[in-house]
Order: C-alpha cells, then sequence, then structure tokens
C-alpha cells in the first residue's frame, strides 16, 4: 500500500534527516501529520464523555437513538478490522478502539435506563452475537475482498446517522447528545481524512470519510 505524500519515508528517518537538515519539508510535513494523527487518538478518549456525562446525571437517554449508535459501533468495529488487515499505521485509526469502547458504555447505558425504544433481553443478545459473527467473518476474508468492508460501511453511515438526526428534529433539540461530541466528532472525522490520504494514500475508505463529514454537520 501507498504512503501518501510519505513515499516511503519512515518518521524516524525523518527524525534522523532533521538532526542534519532542519528545514526538509517533506520530513516536516510528515512529522505534522503524525502528530495531528496522534491528537486525534488523544483527543477521541473524550469524545463522547459530555455525552456520557450528561445520560449518568440525568438518568435520561431522551434524543439518543439507540440504531445510530448500533450503527456507529459497528462501522467503527468494521474500519477497525479494515486498517488492522492493511497494517495500517495506528496513528491513522486508534481512535478506533476509544470510539467503539465509548460506544458500547454508552449502549450499555442505553440498555440501563427507561427509553421507548428500550432493548429486550433477545434483542440484546442478537446484538451482540451480531457483532462477533461480522468480526469473524470480517477478519475472514480473503485480501481481494478487503475493499469491500469499507463499501460495507457507506449504507449503514445512512443507517447510524439518518435516524439520531431525525430524532433530533423530532424533539426539537438535542436532548442528551452534547453539542460538543458532535462537534468534535464533525472537526476529528475532517482532520482523519487529511491524516489518511497523507500517510495511506487514496483508499476506499476516503469514500466513508467524506460522507461522514457532511453527515456529521
Amino acid at each position: 500500500m501507498k504512503n501518501g505524500l510519505m513515499l516511503g519515508i519512515s518518521a524516524q528517518d525523518c527524525l534522523e534527516i532533521l538532526t542534519e537538515d532542519y528545514f526538509n519539508v517533506q520530513c516536516l510535513q510528515i512529522l505534522l501529520i503524525k502528530v495531528v494523527g496522534y491528537a486525534i487518538i488523544a483527543g477521541s478518549l473524550f469524545l463522547k464523555t459530555p455525552q456520557i456525562y450528561k445520560v449518568i446525571k440525568s438518568k435520561s437517554v431522551v434524543g439518543l437513538s439507540l440504531i445510530s449508535i448500533y450503527g456507529d459501533t459497528l462501522i467503527a468495529l468494521i474500519n477497525f478490522i479494515y486498517h488492522h488487515l492493511n497494517n495500517s499505521p495506528i496513528s491513522t485509526y486508534g481512535e478506533l478502539i476509544a470510539i467503539i469502547i465509548q460506544n458500547i458504555l454508552l449502549v450499555l447505558l442505553i440498555w440501563s435506563f427507561p427509553s421507548k425504544t428500550k432493548a429486550s433481553n433477545l434483542g440484546k443478545l442478537l446484538t451482540i452475537l451480531m457483532l462477533v459473527v461480522i468480526s469473524i467473518t470480517s477478519l475472514s476474508l480473503p485480501k481481494a475482498n478487503w475493499n469491500l468492508l469499507t463499501l460495507t460501511n457507506i449504507p449503514l453511515l445512512l443507517l447510524a446517522k439518518v435516524p439520531q438526526i431525525y430524532e433530533i428534529f423530532k424533539l426539537g433539540h438535542t436532548g442528551q447528545l452534547a453539542f460538543s461530541t458532535m462537534l468534535l466528532n464533525a472537526v476529528g472525522t475532517i482532520m482523519r481524512t487529511i491524516t489518511i490520504v497523507y500517510e495511506i494514500g487514496l483508499n476506499p475508505i476516503i469514500i466513508q470519510y467524506i460522507i461522514g463529514i457532511f453527515l456529521n454537520m
């Protein structure tokens, strides 16, 4: 896989080059993109913290769409598997781990607090089984079909975002959906698209991120 503007030069190589050539533009670009990539990962640790805090404090999940969070979790899981299979640099997808964990916490909160869409025990079990089956199936795909994972996520994006948009429109406010979470998600998606282009190059997963940018606005 071609490394975008890095052209085969690693960040470690750049550190050595910069000891002799302090203003090497290509290496400065590479290190900047690396810093941005890790900054996105650090920021993701707090991406949904405001939302989780609001739910716990109010003991209410009003404004949150369970289907959207299911979809968001599945998208993050499939993207993580795709990057893992392709041996992508961790700086281009490390935030997915934090997003998956935080989404799972949100799902558990929604399952715990009263809501109009409260899941049955059977529904909870089927959801867990679905995630396990999809994970095993995705990891077992032959290399020629890995790009199908990113294409699968395009309809999932609509499944994840449209119900949440409708829920906000219906209520006339964001409910327990924190504005800071929405803003960080939108900004993070834009920045992640840029870092992937630089570190991995033009890749089918970019289509998914571009659609995500518009749906997050």
